[in-house]
């Protein structure tokens, strides 16, 4: 008989599942004791899970999202959609840039009028709005290859599904249904682009008083320059400064290095000295005022930089629920991502999902042996029985103690014949 590869994919089968909905009425489960999750081993899971994804979206939906639960139907769910996105990382994933930024917080704060995003803020959120769009279209791909259009945001309070009957056949049947009602932006990623370069910087084209106001700069550095190196090269004729010396910035102004000794030969502002004392540095009084009128231009700019982030800021805030709910789902792809990544590093498997309480496994190792000490599971498989007919019968593992058996229960099992389980309402340790 084929020996079980173990892996903790087993343990959201039976007993946790990443779900965006919880039933209102449904009864908590009964666990005992608290510790529950450290006792079997699972807390290591999560950490490793965390540190497989790639942004703080991921890791607090394992943190949040990743639970107990006792229903068959969304177990299955939850076990379907990474069986599904695990095949369609092998077929399809080079074709998505994964970029996975957390914005919630930059994106609270500009609710109040007369706010903005920074640069990065905005940057970082068209990346996301773009993986969110890729990944929406790769989910909801027809079984004929076709591709499905955006639906519109489903109603919160809403909880009904589409019926067998009306769902088209789609390629990717649990991640489609995943996607479902995800808005996408592509308006506001076409706003954000015609303001933004591809380093995340305000172009100068982004409006007119801007392109203006960079233009007025340069030709004032310019003129500065030009200046500066006439003086330079009159006093290095003349031996006041060393051959090497050129212009350098101090406080945002351009100023001439020049020994102590010999300030009184230059006309000008001292604005600084070296750590040593051995040199000064001089703003000549010749491009004092041009100095002066690039400070204000500067000014000028960051001031209409601010008003084009208010602007897009402004066609932002009205959509802030919906991308807040795009990045639960982005949150999601994240940790179905770690989840993929884990499993295929402990060679797991997916298991089969049957309705009550029931548990039979034959030949099963325990896969967080596996992870934990980077070895082979241990030589002798051993079987599980749990159902509502008779207590746990589980046999004993060569790697020790009662801590083990449990932990070979709750992280072992696989899809073959033979071996399935159920969902289980009260555990007692």
């Amino acid at each position: 008989m084929k020996i079980l590869r173990l892996s903790f994919c087993s343990a959201l089968a039976l007993h946790y599942l990443c779900t965006l909905k919880k039933k209102k009425h449904e009864m908590k489960p009964m666990i005992y004791p608290e510790n529950f999750e450290k006792k079997i081993g699972f807390t290591e899971i999560r950490t490793w899970l965390k540190g497989r994804c790639l942004s703080a979206l991921g890791t607090e939906w394992v943190d949040k999202q990743l639970h107990f639960h006792t229903d068959s139907a969304e177990v299955k769910q939850a076990l379907d959609e990474s069986a599904e996105f695990a095949r369609w990382s092998e077929l399809e994933e080079d074709e998505i840039v994964c970029e996975f930024f957390d914005v919630r917080e930059p994106l609270l704060h500009i609710r109040p009028e007369r706010t903005h995003l920074e640069e990065l803020d905005l940057f970082n959120l068209k990346r996301s709005l773009l993986s969110v769009t890729a990944f929406v279209r790769a989910f909801r791909q027809l079984a004929d290859g076709g591709e499905a259009d955006f639906a519109p945001a489903a109603d919160a309070d809403d909880d009904t599904e589409m019926s067998a009957a009306a769902e088209p056949a789609w390629r990717y049947p649990a991640l489609a249904r995943m996607a479902q009602g995800v808005s996408a932006f592509p308006q506001l990623v076409e706003h954000i682009d015609r303001v933004l370069n591809k380093y995340g910087k305000v172009k100068d084209t982004a409006s007119p008083e801007l392109l203006t106001l960079r233009h007025q700069i340069e030709v004032s550095v310019r003129g500065i320059s030009h200046s500066l190196r006439t003086l330079i090269s009159e006093a290095q004729a003349a031996g006041y400064i060393d051959r090497d010396v050129a212009p350098t910035l101090r406080d945002g102004r351009l100023v001439i290095p020049v020994a102590p000794a010999l300030k009184r030969k230059f006309k000008g502002i001292v604005h600084d000295e070296s750590a040593t004392g051995k040199t000064i540095f001089i703003e000549p009084a010749v491009v004092v005022e041009a100095n002066n009128r690039i400070r204000e231009l500067r000014a000028a700019e960051r001031r209409e930089v601010i008003r084009i982030l208010q602007e897009v800021s402004s066609a932002i805030r009205p959509h802030i629920p919906e991308i807040l709910q795009s990045l639960h789902f982005l949150a999601h792809v994240d940790f179905l991502r770690a989840l993929t990544a884990f499993a295929s590093s402990m060679k797991a498997t997916w298991p089969g999902v049957v309705e009550g309480p029931l548990l039979e496994w034959r030949q099963a190792r325990r896969g967080a042996n596996r992870a934990a000490r980077h070895f082979d599971a241990p030589k002798r498989p051993h079987p599980a029985h749990l159902g509502p007919e008779r207590g746990r019968q589980v046999g004993l593992p060569e790697d020790g103690g009662p801590a083990a058996i449990h932990g070979a229960v709750w992280h072992a099992g696989a899809r073959e014949r033979g071996q399935s389980g159920g969902c289980f309402r009260e555990y007692f340790h």
